[in-house]
């Protein structure tokens, strides 16, 4: 999964990134590998970007933002997290 950079407009960029994730994930098997990696605490799913509804938009970066180290290891876990990201 590679997200394009636009210059022209961040937000735009982020929206695009989000939805790619959101649809990487949407798959069983890496929807699984997303729940697993966030452990024994309360599991989130993430959520597709709205961009008609602020308030679909505020939940989908919500669930990013909680489940940040979850989804980096999500992605670790299928080999897709860049070497500069893991840290």
């Amino acid at each position: 999964m590679r997200c394009s950079l636009d210059r022209e407009g961040d937000d735009c960029c982020c929206i695009r990134c989000h939805e790619e994730l959101y649809a990487f994930t949407n798959g069983h098997k890496r929807n699984d590998v997303f729940m697993q990696a966030q452990g024994d605490g309360r599991a989130m799913q993430l959520k597709r970007v709205t961009t008609t509804r602020w308030n679909s938009m505020v939940a989908a970066v919500e669930t990013i933002f909680c489940k940040f180290d979850a989804v980096l290891g999500a992605l670790n876990s299928c080999h897709i997290v860049p070497a500069t990201v893991r840290q």
